[in-house]
């Protein structure tokens, strides 16, 4: 059974993000974020993206901010590609049941079909103007083709234009996005990797899709499935991350930044995933898929009250040493990243006279020490998941 102690992601419906900060805020969720990608070749990737932004969506052209990213996140081990040919999971029957069942699924694809209502950048290629996704047959199962080239007037509606092993097939946006999900779904049970996106759109569906059926009347509820509670406890925690470094600072933040931060936390940040874990594994029972939610969101608002306090504690600490680190001012001028170290200890409202005061002063050690002894005795006193929080949150 997949855990919330594997970090490792597995990014899903597309084979590629194409914003830069959504990718920088899972790379401070998980320790690696694979991508399932028939096609090793990311600069035929970006040649694409480049002409569907000039003909058809400008949107597109976010892409080659992540492009630009991706062979150092390669060569440092923080992204890697999946072939979709070397996993058997693909061809499973339940695999394409999955899909099929989206497809059956009226509510499911009312939201499927409008992916400008989520602002998603698409194209057009259906007679009446639909939206449709591309897609290269090794991401599809044998049999979920086989029902699209079928006699069925439902499925076989969702098949725009047929390719082949190398050209790329044209399906409605709700097929594509029922099959790609789903297949994402079964590579990430078979790696044991954990699903996430950064579409806001497909995240829904996703939930949709694990709730639909369990949506028992009260007296026959049941516990939460595991692999509900472990996509939930990526998208907490990536929610929160959203609200405590905003996406400005995020876009503009080096990307050797975030991997060196990441480095720094990673024992703290396996221990907030179990934690966060644990807090929604107790909501037992989810008579709707209505009620999950909202049980979900009661359980992000209890993190946001214990980060709020931990933050006005370390403020105060932060103040009761002020002295010591003034004190500094008239040491002498010395080399070294003694700033840069005791910028992470300070944070807060304070960011702008601290970096004045600490520019250049190996005097100011002894106050950083005892900064950093105090912010120790709190953290001891605080979940893993705030203190990690908490962490992200001075990276502004």
């Amino acid at each position: 059974m997949t855990t919330v102690n594997n970090l490792s992601g597995l990014y899903y419906p597309f084979s590629r993000p194409i914003d830069l900060a959504s990718l920088k805020q899972m790379l401070l969720v998980f320790d690696s974020v694979a991508f399932l990608d028939p096609v090793d070749d990311d600069s035929w990737r970006a040649k694409l993206f480049e002409g569907l932004e000039r003909q058809e969506d400008k949107r597109f052209a976010a892409y080659q901010k992540v492009h630009g990213n991706l062979r150092l996140l390669f060569q440092e081990g923080a992204a890697r590609r999946v072939d979709p040919a070397n996993v058997a999971a693909i061809e499973n029957p339940v695999t394409t049941a999955s899909a099929l069942s989206d497809l059956l699924d009226d509510s499911w694809t009312s939201v499927a079909s409008n992916p400008g209502h989520f602002g998603m950048p698409h194209r057009r290629l259906r007679g009446d103007g639909g939206a449709t996704w591309q897609i290269f047959l090794p991401k599809m199962p044998g049999r979920f083709v086989e029902s699209l080239c079928s006699d069925d007037a439902l499925l076989r509606g969702h098949l725009v234009q047929q390719g082949d092993d190398f050209s790329s097939w044209t399906l409605s946006y709700e097929a594509g996005s029922a099959v790609s999900i789903s297949v994402h779904l079964s590579v990430a049970e078979e790696l044991g990797l954990s699903p996430v996106t950064d579409s806001a759109m497909h995240h829904e569906l996703l939930i949709r899709k694990l709730i639909r059926n369990r949506e028992y009347p009260n007296e026959r509820s049941r516990p939460i499935d595991e692999k509900v509670v472990v996509q939930l406890t990526h998208s907490t925690v990536a929610a929160l991350i959203d609200e405590l470094v905003p996406r400005e600072l995020l876009e503009r933040m080096d990307m050797e930044q975030i991997l060196r931060f990441r480095e720094q936390t990673s024992p703290l940040r396996k221990q907030a995933m179990e934690e966060m874990g644990n807090r929604l594994r107790i909501l037992s029972k989810v008579p709707s898929a209505e009620d999950f939610l909202v049980a979900s969101y009661e359980v992000q608002q209890q993190i946001r009250t214990d980060l709020r306090g931990y933050r006005a504690e370390l403020a105060a600490t932060r103040d009761k040493l002020w002295p010591t680190l003034v004190g500094s001012m008239s040491s002498n001028i010395a080399a070294g990243s003694v700033a840069a170290v005791a910028m992470n200890f300070i944070g807060g409202p304070g960011y702008a006279l601290a970096a004045s005061i600490l520019a250049g002063s190996l005097a100011l050690m002894k106050g950083t020490l005892d900064l950093k002894i105090e912010r120790a005795k709190l953290e001891a006193s605080r979940s893993p998941a705030v203190t990690y929080l908490a962490r992200v949150q001075s990276l502004r």
